[in-house]
């Protein structure tokens, strides 16, 4: 009970203070020190389910806010043809894109086999081809259908290669 913030303390009172104190040291005859450290860091859960929940939520929260903060997107052309490509997102973002990637590297995504396209047949030259390179290949396939007309407006046209 001593690691809970003075706060929860507050919140919880003398009667669920007592209660949690009781729930955990009956979980010190069933369980080693690590295991019990584990348990009082969530006993929250088992005595005031509704104040976890509210602080879960709060952690979540703050953790979602620094991510955004750290959030950045950094692009260097490598004088090849090529950019090199660096970033660091929310871990939310990051799984939405791994998702999106996913359908167009699936073995069931069969759209052909021309240039710079993913998927086709299984046993084909799609499953000789590494997976990092997929997953870029994935990312221009999805960039490609992206409809400008629906994007924010950036003060000019869509680029056109002449």
């Amino acid at each position: 009970m001593d690691d809970l913030p003075d706060h929860l303390h507050h919140r919880l009172g003398p009667d669920l203070s007592k209660e949690a104190e009781k729930t955990l040291v009956g979980y010190a005859t069933r369980h080693r020190p690590s295991e019990l450290r584990t348990l009082a860091r969530r006993i929250l859960d088992v005595v005031a389910p509704e104040i976890a929940q509210a602080e879960d939520a709060k952690r979540l929260e703050a953790e979602e806010r620094r991510a955004r903060e750290k959030a950045s997107l950094r692009f260097r052309r490598n004088g090849d043809g090529t950019t090199r490509i660096n970033g660091l997102v929310p871990d939310v973002i990051a799984g939405r894109l791994q998702t999106y990637l996913a359908a167009y590297t699936s073995p069931r995504h069969n759209t052909g086999q021309q240039e710079g396209q993913v998927g086709g047949e299984a046993g084909g030259e799609a499953d000789r081809i590494p997976m990092h390179r997929k997953r870029a290949h994935a990312l221009a396939a999805l960039l490609e259908h992206l409809d400008p007309d629906h994007l924010p407006e950036h003060g000019g046209l869509a680029t056109t290669v002449i």
